[in-house]
């Protein structure tokens, strides 16, 4: 079970997912960066963008999952470029917190998010463009990258992977 940064460490390492010079973090200042855009963090979204906010090894494949920092303004833009066009055609905006801040998203769609504010950890709840609501998908940010570490396991036990050789930098496909 991961609970704290140590669990994310241990879990990404044990696993084979990544190597300890595989785990690239964001820097305080970054971090920063992205609160004065967005909003305060959880601390646990802190903790985990500290850690590996910038690549784990094979957790991810990049082109899938959009998890890293330098992809979170992508999901953001196409969340608000989604809002705009239903504003645009006279349609009822989805009801998404003006306090969201989107942590994930697959190919971009089912866009993530935990709400902005000074919490030990948060919910993260996700948007579905199909149908226009909004759920609860994990009661913490922990559970969040839990999945992502289970689902990394998942691939590796089948003798592929998801993610990025280490022997790349992490950088992605």
């Amino acid at each position: 079970m991961i609970n704290d940064v140590q669990g994310l460490r241990s879990a990404l390492i044990q696993a084979g997912i990544a190597m300890e010079a595989d785990l690239a973090g964001c820097s305080a200042g970054e971090i920063d960066a992205l609160e004065q855009r967005y909003g305060t963090l959880p601390a646990s979204y802190r903790q985990v963008l500290a850690l590996i906010g910038h690549g784990a090894g094979r957790l991810v494949d990049r082109a899938e999952f959009w998890i890293y920092a330098d992809q979170t303004g992508r999901i953001h833009e196409q969340v608000q470029a989604y809002l705009a066009e239903v504003r645009a055609e006279g349609g009822e905006v989805p009801d998404i917190p003006a306090d969201a801040v989107f942590i994930s998203a697959r190919y971009g769609e089912w866009p993530h998010f935990v709400r902005a504010g000074s919490a030990p950890d948060a919910a993260v709840h996700v948007f579905n463009y199909d149908d226009e609501s909004i759920a609860k998908a994990y009661d913490s940010v922990w559970d969040w990258i839990a999945d992502f570490v289970a689902d990394a396991q998942f691939f590796l036990a089948l003798g592929s992977s998801r993610g990025t050789p280490p022997s790349d930098g992490g950088a992605g496909p």
